[in-house]
């Protein structure tokens, strides 16, 4: 555990990102699941539950637009079901200002570690 589910959203074709966290998540022993680019978000919402997944890990570039990225990603919270965390990764996170409500921001690689450990204790198997 856990059981990561990786794609990027429509517009998105960036796959370097959705490649490195897919790496540094299978070292530290987390399960994953590579839906590959571009998945709309109810694709994602049907994989997540058909896949039993823990959490859901999407990738950003810096190429995309906040704003756009921040409604899609929303739109992805909501149809994806509540008990399923929502990860978001990449620098664009870096300029955020207000933290999405009930999506987990990782600007860096190098935040996967400690929010892997932080999940694992509060979802236990």
């Amino acid at each position: 555990r856990p059981r990561v589910l990786l794609t990027t959203l429509p517009g998105e074709e960036h796959q370097l990102g959705l490649l490195m966290a897919q790496a540094c998540m299978a070292v530290e022993g987390a399960q994953c699941v590579s839906l590959g680019v571009q998945t709309p978000a109810r694709q994602i919402s049907l994989a997540a539950t058909a896949h039993r997944a823990d959490i859901v890990g999407i990738s950003f570039s810096s190429a995309m637009p906040l704003n756009a990225a921040q409604s899609a990603l929303a739109d992805v919270r909501r149809q994806v079901d509540p008990a399923i965390a929502v990860w978001a990764g990449g620098s664009i996170w870096q300029r955020v200002r207000k933290p999405l409500e009930g999506v987990k921001l990782l600007a860096m690689l190098e935040d996967i570690p400690a929010s892997l450990e932080e999940w694992r204790p509060k979802n236990p198997a």
